[in-house]
């Protein structure tokens, strides 16, 4: 953003008022449920064909959800911690989807917060690189 700041978002609004927010977002990160509101579907693959208009999907398919309890809080965490430190988006969003992903294998609010060097061992064994 010019103003030198950096702002995220997940405002509830249509899909054609969104390219008019991101505009003046600079990173947009909605809920399943704020995803589906904007893109008026129900159906994940519905969803993510309305927003394949838009850049960045980092997915780690194939895990096994135990538990969604604070997937959501894990990745934003994640993201804005190492985004924050200079990372770029890409990377900042694989570290945040590797926490989300490891926070859903296993059951219970607390009990599946993986620490850094669990997401950079989870990171690797799924084959991917992740360097600041």
């Amino acid at each position: 953003m010019d103003a030198g700041i950096t702002l995220t978002g997940g405002p509830r609004c249509k899909m054609d008022l969104l390219k008019k927010t991101l505009k003046e977002t600079d990173i947009f990160i909605p809920s399943y449920e704020e995803a589906a509101y904007l893109a008026q579907r129900s159906d994940i693959y519905g969803i993510i064909e309305e927003f394949r208009k838009f850049p960045l999907r980092i997915l780690y398919p194939g895990i096994r959800v135990t538990d969604t309890t604070g997937a959501g809080d894990c990745f934003m965490g994640g993201f804005l911690c190492f985004y924050l430190q200079g990372w770029n988006l890409e990377k900042a969003g694989c570290f945040a989807s590797a926490v989300s992903a490891y926070r859903i294998a296993k059951k219970g609010a607390s009990t599946g917060m993986p620490d850094f060097q669990m997401v950079l061992d989870y990171v690797e064994k799924q084959g991917r690189l992740l360097t600041s």
